[in-house]
């Protein structure tokens, strides 16, 4: 069994250099990581290292655990970042220890007075993480709905803005396919209408075909922006399915 403590400034390189090798298998990834050795440690750093995270050391100080948490008092939730437990996969024992060390490191972070009046945690996690799935059945966690996360880089992502017109860097693609406000502004007329004939006041014939033909014109400009995310989307790789949980114990 590994000694559970807070984590040391000392640890951080060794934490980076486990997280970075553990998100890179399906198994052990958590969707609020990122992969690479600059995210994890910008991640990190926002966590406000090392205050909100516990590590799971060997009898050398050699990290094998680690759970990190980012809470927000005033929602009242935290979001945990991980547990992460580094066991072999060919260790007889490796579920036990993996699941002991887990909840071990769950309830040393639990203990933390910054998660005293916290009732609401949330897991993210890739499906094919089951040690995971067991940890959040132990500790009350529901199923969530899946999200797929879509990653694109590289020779990728310069083909699709070339796919895109007048759109030259990845901003500009995300501006250009994301559906436009005008359905927003569709559904405030049709906010606005319901209101008016809630409190006894009709609109003239004119002013409904006026707002019917924007919100139908505001529709189907949506309806195209979405097949077009979804066409150049499709054009890309999907690179992991996570499920989501939350638990208000």
């Amino acid at each position: 069994m590994y000694e559970i403590r807070p984590a040391h400034d000392t640890d951080f390189d060794q934490v980076v250099t486990l997280l970075h090798r553990l998100q890179a298998v399906p198994e052990h990834t958590i969707g609020y990581h990122g992969e690479t050795r600059e995210e994890l440690t910008a991640e990190l750093t926002d966590l406000q290292w090392p205050s909100a995270t516990v590590v799971a050391v060997d009898g050398t100080d050699r990290v094998h655990g680690v759970l990190s948490f980012d809470v927000d008092p005033t929602l009242g939730r935290v979001w945990w970042h991980g547990p992460f437990v580094d066991v072999p996969a060919e260790h007889p024992a490796a579920d036990r220890i993996w699941d002991r060390t887990a909840d071990a490191l769950h309830d040393a972070a639990r203990a933390s007075p910054a998660l005293r009046d916290i009732s609401d945690s949330e897991l993210f996690g890739h499906v094919e993480h089951s040690r995971l799935a067991g940890f959040a059945r132990r500790h009350g966690f529901p199923s969530g709905q899946y999200t797929s996360v879509l990653a694109v880089d590289g020779v990728d992502l310069v083909r699709l803005i070339g796919t895109v017109p007048r759109c030259h860097n990845a901003v500009d693609v995300h501006e250009f396919l994301t559906p436009p406000t005008d359905s927003v502004a569709a559904a405030a007329l049709i906010v606005f209408v319901h209101l008016r004939e809630a409190r006894g006041k009709s609109l003239k014939p004119i002013a409904r075909w006026l707002i019917a033909a924007v919100v139908v014109i505001a529709c189907v400009a949506t309806t195209v922006q979405v097949y077009r995310i979804g066409d150049s989307g499709a054009k890309a790789t999907w690179s992991k399915q996570s499920a989501v949980g939350s638990s208000t114990p």
